[in-house]
């Protein structure tokens, strides 16, 4: 039960969403075309071949549909730092029951097999007996390889974070001067604004049409919503530090303290921040280089 609460990566790119349903649509077809199981070689069509490799492209229609459709219509449930072992499991077996129901309609209108409870079961245990084994172990196996190779980078990143930073602390000497500056932040009808400094700024992120800032004030961290987009935001701030690290979290990369990794990616913890910000995958290396550059210390707030 600890592991099926352990976060683990969705599929929220729609390249990585097509290359999924095709690469399994494909999959199916070529098993089934190669071992011809379950007595498929028998049915009443003018064409096995074709016959089979149509499960292939139901599979694959399936696929697109419950992939791109499902988030839309649950962004909550389907948002990634919400996604876990278990729900990559369940969201399996859904498919599952609908692939195989979709399955038993495809053999309906090209077999002429009659619908009944026993040919909608028989349907659900064949297409479970093709995926179900396969797929859930490559979901454990997806997880612990991306938990050992996060956590081992992100080790590696903290070490370089440190020896950058002091490098830069003993290069620039204590008599260093902070960074200085100020920012504000507007709403997009101009009628609420926030001043923000270098050192004050821990992370703005994302919350529908308003953008949830995170900051210090005399010591104590606050939340301001702003009606503004996160990339309105982004456009609009002059510090080099800040990084747009994931389409929902915009952090201040002088404020973070650590680098941790699950199977999910990187997380940034933030000095004096509530809580960890995730990291795109597709940032990963952008992350890296940006942390090992930003070598000057944070200014008081």
């Amino acid at each position: 039960m600890q592991l099926l609460r352990q976060p683990y990566p969705a599929v929220t790119e729609p390249l990585q969403k097509l290359r999924t349903a095709l690469v399994t649509g494909f999959t199916v077809g070529l098993f089934l075309f190669v071992f011809r199981p379950f007595g498929i070689s028998d049915a009443d069509v003018s064409s096995v071949a074709l016959f089979i490799w149509g499960y292939g492209f139901v599979t694959t229609l399936v696929l697109l549909l419950l992939l791109f459709g499902m988030p839309r219509l649950l962004p909550r449930m389907f948002a990634e730092e919400r996604w876990t072992v278990g729900k990559n499991v369940l969201f399996f077996i859904f498919i599952v029951v609908v692939i195989g129901s979709a399955n038993l309609y495809y053999t309906h209108a090209t077999a002429g097999l009659r619908f009944s409870v026993a040919s909608f079961v028989t349907f659900q245990l064949y297409t479970a007996a093709v995926s179900t084994v396969v797929a859930s172990v490559a979901t454990f196996l997806r997880y612990a390889a991306n938990l050992k190779r996060f956590q081992r980078n992100a080790v590696a990143v903290n070490r370089e974070i440190v020896e950058h930073r002091h490098g830069a602390d003993t290069h620039q000497g204590v008599s260093a001067q902070p960074v200085v500056g100020s920012f504000i932040v507007q709403s997009e009808n101009e009628k609420d604004s926030l001043t923000l400094t270098a050192g004050s700024l821990l992370y703005v992120e994302s919350a529908d049409n308003y953008s949830d800032v995170c900051f210090l004030q005399n010591g104590v961290m606050e939340h301001r919503l702003i009606r503004s987009s996160l990339k309105r935001i982004e456009d609009r701030l002059p510090f080099p530090f800040c990084f747009r690290c994931h389409r929902s979290f915009l952090v201040n990369l002088n404020k973070v303290t650590h680098v941790t990794g699950n199977s999910q990616g990187y997380k940034l913890h933030l000095r004096d921040a509530d809580k960890p910000i995730p990291v795109a995958r597709r940032l990963n290396d952008d992350l890296v280089e940006r942390l090992k550059s930003t070598g000057v210390p944070p200014s008081a707030p």
